[in-house]
């Protein structure tokens, strides 16, 4: 087998492995996101992450192609003056215990 076999066998690999933790991700989240700790397996921990995703005004998406270098301080005006809105976003993270799960 070639190395340009290798690297794109490896890549189809990787391509259905990341669509199986796609799909398992949200009924793991379903599970951590009522707990108030992170949950700890043999594999390793699993927790809800919290992340705040801004969306800005018609105005600013506008302003932002043309004033790439200056829109940072325009949004966090909008960000003080509360025209800009916020919405949390849960996610996962998972830490696995080092050497768990690894093939030999």
């Amino acid at each position: 087998m070639s190395i340009y076999d290798t690297y794109a066998s490896a890549k189809n690999k990787i391509k259905e492995l990341n669509e199986v933790v796609r799909q398992l991700e949200p009924q793991i989240l379903d599970e951590v996101s009522a707990l108030s700790a992170p949950m700890k397996t043999d594999h390793g921990t699993f927790s809800k992450v919290t992340t705040v995703k801004w969306s800005y005004s018609d105005s600013i998406a506008g302003k932002e192609k043309e004033l790439k270098g200056e829109i940072s301080e325009l949004k966090a005006r909008e960000v003080e003056d509360g025209t800009a809105s916020s919405m949390e976003v849960i996610g996962l993270r998972f830490r696995a215990i080092k050497g768990v799960g690894k093939e030999k």
